[in-house]
């Protein structure tokens, strides 16, 4: 069964939580952050109370929360790009090449712990080798222009396979890399809605910890009921999406 977790804590300016992201330190169990409308939540206690952080100003609202490899640093991504803490959230620290775009999700390569790639609204997947210090586009769609202009929605990384990447593009199913970001072709053809002939919008992708072959898709209604939203639920693929 569920229950509520410190929703009172949630509260900020009178304007109740809407929750877009949460992570757990794999270090600290009971240690939780979550994104929200409200901005970036940190719990020590399992949820049952939470404390509001305090991310810098220019990260404005903040969509999505993640762990590095390792538990070594908390990322909150935002409307303005990114920002990473290595003290549970006390102090931040930005790109140091400006990079602003509006991130929707982040992932990162399990055997690389500075390599991280930030999913965007209207500019695509990018990606930094240090850690987040720099950050360059990796969007080679061959030429479709649906991961380099789509809304990312979501990125999951092969545990198994250092380089491959998976990426929900709202209204465009699931994309594929194997090296890394060089190219990006589609992996999930059967994800296209019969009755529009439109494909899934894509929520959330995740390896099952225990099986790294199996990857979980939720598959939300879109906005637009054209874009898909017949497709809604959860999917499972065991063959890197082939099916």
């Amino acid at each position: 069964s569920w229950m509520p977790a410190g929703v009172a804590d949630l509260v900020y300016r009178d304007f109740d939580p809407h929750v877009t992201s949460l992570a757990i330190d794999p270090n600290a169990p009971a240690t939780v952050y979550l994104a929200s409308n409200n901005g970036v939540f940190s719990s020590t206690s399992g949820g049952a109370a939470w404390s509001r952080l305090t991310p810098p100003a220019s990260l404005s609202f903040p969509r999505v929360v993640a762990i590095e490899p390792g538990g070594i640093a908390v990322w909150a991504g935002g409307f303005n790009g990114v920002a990473r803490s290595t003290d549970g959230g006390a102090t931040w620290t930005l790109p140091t090449d400006g990079f602003n775009r509006r991130v929707l999700s982040l992932a990162f390569d399990p055997a690389f712990a500075q390599t991280v790639y930030a999913g965007t609204d209207g500019t695509g997947v990018w990606k930094s080798s240090n850690a987040g210090a720099t950050w360059v586009e990796v969007n080679d769609d061959g030429g479709t222009g649906w991961v380099r202009t789509g809304r990312i929605a979501a990125l999951a990384v092969d545990p198994a396979h250092p380089g491959t990447v998976y990426a929900g593009v709202d209204g465009r199913a699931v994309w594929k890399t194997t090296d890394g970001g060089g190219s990006w072709p589609n992996v999930a053809p059967g994800l296209i809605d019969p009755a529009t002939l439109t494909y899934a919008t894509p929520t959330a992708l995740a390896f099952d910890p225990h099986d790294p072959s199996a990857l979980y898709l939720t598959v939300g209604n879109s906005l637009f009921a054209s874009f898909g939203g017949g497709l809604a639920g959860v999917y499972r693929t065991t063959n890197g999406g082939a099916s």
